[in-house]
């Protein structure tokens, strides 16, 4: 699933697509930030119902979920909404991303989460060593569950034409990333999207430990698993108290969420 995330959040709930509006670099209103399915250009709406997902890999739900600007509450009529509103109170997250499905095709190896710049960011020679030195910390503390690119010169006309060049990323194995991460069985109850994903804590410790992914969870009959199957139902929570997306000085470039199946 791709995903184009841009300034500001819709708190309204369920809705139809609000018209485009011009945004004053300090406003915080609800109509920039938003969620494009790739396969048939849908928008995805926030703070409201899971939103179907089917592709190539994967069948199933994904909700996003944001913190209400200022915590204010929506109106009362917005039910989605003040749910949304309701599950981040208490908590410092901004943001909250919840998956749940099945996949359609079992992976040879590991699920990557990858978040992608569609344009390159113009970096001097001292901003690219301090940022290489930061991911390159980063990658011997998760080892071969991260991998990043600081992108390709696009200057090379030759190389642009051919399609041969990297865009700046970084990619996490998605078992590292998520926060919660939850497998049931053919028959066990599966968790409620817009709810709080509860996972053991001691199985998160063990989860995110290991190198490959074994299917570990806590409504799993059986911690003894081969591994990303077919026929179990995944259900994913991924956020973050440090990512603001309702700030535009944050989010002031369009950028790609995506999750890549290798």
């Amino acid at each position: 699933m791709n995903a184009n995330t841009l300034a500001n959040v819709d708190c309204d709930g369920d809705r139809s697509f609000p018209p485009s509006s011009s945004i004053s670099e300090n406003s915080r209103t609800n109509d920039a930030l938003h969620f494009i399915y790739v396969d048939g250009l849908k928008r995805v709406p926030v703070n409201a119902r899971p939103f179907p997902i089917d592709d190539d890999f994967f069948k199933g739900e994904f909700l996003p979920l944001f913190r209400c600007v200022d915590d204010v509450p929506p109106p009362e009529y917005n039910v989605e909404g003040r749910r949304a509103y309701q599950h981040f109170l208490g908590k410092k997250r901004m943001f909250e991303f919840q998956f749940q499905g099945k996949l359609k095709r079992k992976p040879e190896g590991n699920i990557w989460l990858a978040i992608e710049i569609d344009r390159s960011i113009k970096l001097g020679p001292f901003q690219r060593i301090l940022i290489r030195a930061a991911l390159g910390f980063v990658r011997r503390t998760f080892g071969g569950g991260f991998q990043y690119s600081l992108g390709d010169d696009w200057s090379d006309e030759d190389k642009i034409c051919k399609g041969n060049y990297e865009k700046m990323h970084v990619a996490f194995t998605l078992h590292d990333a998520v926060d919660r991460l939850v497998v049931s069985r053919s028959g066990e109850a599966l968790p409620d999207l817009g709810g709080n994903i509860e996972e053991d804590p001691d199985i998160v410790r063990r989860r995110k430990k290991k190198k490959i992914f074994r299917g570990d969870s806590v409504t799993s009959s059986s911690s003894l698993s081969s591994g990303w199957n077919t026929e179990d139902t995944y259900t994913l929570a991924l956020w973050s108290a440090y990512i603001d997306f309702m700030s535009v000085s944050n989010c002031s470039f369009g950028c790609m969420v995506l999750i890549k199946w290798y």
